[in-house]
């Protein structure tokens, strides 16, 4: 994420609403979290709705990908928070 994407979140601009988390190739991405422009950013802001990857380490990826392969299954998105300097995102596999 970009200083000013962080700077939308501590200002709670951010909305987990219809997103979802996919495993590619190996990696986590969300897809659909509406993070709102910062208000002084400027040329600074991103896309509020792009694709961000997701720093997970390869046991927790492995976990994720054996809950995903249960018959009917996602990840969804259910609380951002921060951590010390980090921000954390927390998911659930939902049955669709």
């Amino acid at each position: 994420m970009t200083g000013t994407e962080i700077k939308s979140i501590r200002n709670g601009k951010v909305n987990l609403k219809d997103s979802y988390a996919v495993i590619k190739n190996g990696e986590a991405f969300v897809y659909g979290i509406h993070i709102s422009p910062y208000e002084q950013g400027n040329i600074q802001n991103k896309d509020p709705l792009r694709t961000r990857k997701l720093l997970l380490n390869r046991r927790e990826i492995n976990r994720l990908i054996g809950m995903v392969q249960q018959k009917g299954y996602s990840l969804v998105p259910i609380s951002l928070y921060f951590k010390k300097n980090y921000i954390k995102l927390e998911l659930r596999h939902w049955k669709r």
